[in-house]
C-alpha cells in the first residue's frame, strides 16, 4: 500500500540543488589592445585607397608584410609597369600563425568582428594613418600621421614604426619602388 501523500507536497523526485554560475571566459579585447589591429587597419587602409582588388587580396597582403621576410626582390624585364617581383618566406617562432593564409583569415574574421563604432573610429584613424604615410612625404605628412595616429591613442606607434618608414621613404629617389613597412615594430 502506497505512502499517503502530505497536503501541498510535491510529486516525484526532489529537483537537484542549481549549479553555481560560470565565471566569465576572458575580458573581451578591444582592437586598440589586439596584436593583429594595425594590420585590420592596414587592411583598411588598402582597401579604402584601391591597392587591393578585394578583402581576401588585401588580408594577404597584410598578412605577408606582418608574418613575412622579404627573401629576394627582382628587377627587370619581366616586370611590368615598374612592378617588382619578390619572394618571401614565413617567419618562424612562437605565436607566429602557420601559414599566409590562414593568417589572412584571421584578419578577415578580426574585421568582422571589431565593426563597433568604436573599433571603426580606431580603424578609420589608422587607416588613415597608413594611407598618408604611404603616398605622402615631407613635414606636414608626418604632423598628420601623428595627429592622426593621437587622436586614438596610437602615437608611440606611429612614432616607432610609421615615422622610421616615412623616413626611409623620404630618403630614397622620388622614382624608388614604394616599400611597405615593417609592421612588427
Amino acid at each position: 500500500m502506497p505512502t499517503p501523500r502530505k497536503p501541498g507536497a510535491k510529486r516525484g523526485r526532489p529537483p537537484k540543488p542549481k549549479a553555481p554560475p560560470k565565471k566569465a571566459g576572458r575580458k573581451p579585447v578591444t582592437i586598440n589592445k589586439d596584436k593583429d589591429g594595425h594590420a585590420v587597419s592596414l587592411t583598411d587602409a588598402l582597401l579604402r585607397n584601391g591597392d587591393a582588388a578585394s578583402e581576401n587580396a588585401a588580408c594577404l597582403v597584410a598578412a605577408t608584410l606582418c608574418i613575412g621576410i622579404e627573401i629576394e626582390a627582382q628587377h627587370g624585364k619581366a616586370s611590368n609597369e615598374g612592378l617588382v617581383r619578390t619572394s618571401w618566406k614565413k617567419r618562424s617562432g612562437r605565436g607566429v600563425a602557420a601559414t599566409f593564409k590562414g593568417y589572412a583569415a584571421t584578419l578577415r574574421w578580426k574585421r568582422k568582428k571589431y565593426s563597433d563604432p568604436t573599433s571603426m573610429q580606431w580603424r578609420q584613424a589608422m587607416a588613415r594613418a597608413f594611407e598618408i604615410a604611404r603616398t605622402s612625404r615631407g613635414p606636414d605628412a608626418k604632423n598628420a600621421v601623428r595627429a592622426l595616429a593621437s587622436s586614438v591613442g596610437e602615437r608611440r606607434y606611429a612614432e616607432r614604426v610609421l615615422m622610421k618608414w616615412m623616413d626611409a621613404r623620404e630618403s630614397e629617389s622620388p622614382n624608388a619602388t614604394v616599400r611597405w613597412p615593417e609592421l612588427t615594430g
